[in-house]
């Protein structure tokens, strides 16, 4: 059981492009995916996601309940190796009630992404609806094909477009009004990882 769980406020500073200071605000409960890459060698790239339940914060580190982490291997001849692993076989070798709960330095956070996951999951609500609707607007052409006059009825043409544009607009406003109103984030933390041409941030 967690006691005082508070909003962990955080600063962070954005370190390229113009210059920007943010405070985060994670809840507990939110969900945490925080990246790191371990040292690059001249055969081998190594990184892991932990995935978990945001537990508490303070001024040099994060404490999360694991889920699970997911551990990626390349190497330079283009081998690559993942493995997810769940947060009891994680712990297996020292089973306890609180083996799931992990600290983690912000000196290690090399990318950071939280969101309610009831929210995430309701964010993809819209990609079904735009793709239907996307697929309905190229094939209307052949549905309100007359086979029997060689032509295409106006008429349910335009009704069919109208509808798949609703359809394409409504998806998109329905993603995005959704991102807007409930707390997400995805912040990184190390140049050129995991993306090349990202914003960085630091710490403050």
């Amino acid at each position: 059981m967690i006691l005082n769980a508070q909003t962990w406020k955080v600063r962070v500073e954005k370190t390229t492009g113009s210059h920007r200071v943010k405070t985060l605000r994670i809840k507990p409960t939110m969900q945490l995916t925080v990246g790191n890459q371990l040292p690059v060698t001249d055969t081998l790239k190594q990184y892991k996601y932990y995935y978990g339940e945001f537990i508490s914060g303070s001024a040099d580190s994060l404490q999360m309940k694991l889920k699970t982490i997911t551990a990626h291997q390349l190497y330079t001849n283009g081998i690559h190796y993942t493995s997810v692993v769940p947060a009891k076989q994680y712990y297996l070798s020292t089973p306890s009630a609180d083996t799931n709960m992990m600290r983690i330095a912000l000196s290690d956070i090399h990318s950071l992404d939280y969101s309610f996951e009831k929210w995430r999951g309701m964010s993809e609500i819209g990609e079904p609806v735009i793709l239907g609707s996307l697929l309905v607007l190229i094939f209307s052409p052949l549905i309100c094909y007359n086979f029997s006059d060689g032509k295409i009825n106006p008429e349910s043409y335009r009704n069919w477009a109208l509808g798949s544009t609703i359809g394409i607009v409504a998806g998109i406003g329905t993603a995005v009004a959704i991102s807007a109103i409930f707390p997400h984030g995805r912040y990184q933390f190390l140049e050129g990882w995991p993306y090349k041409k990202a914003k960085v941030w630091k710490f403050r």
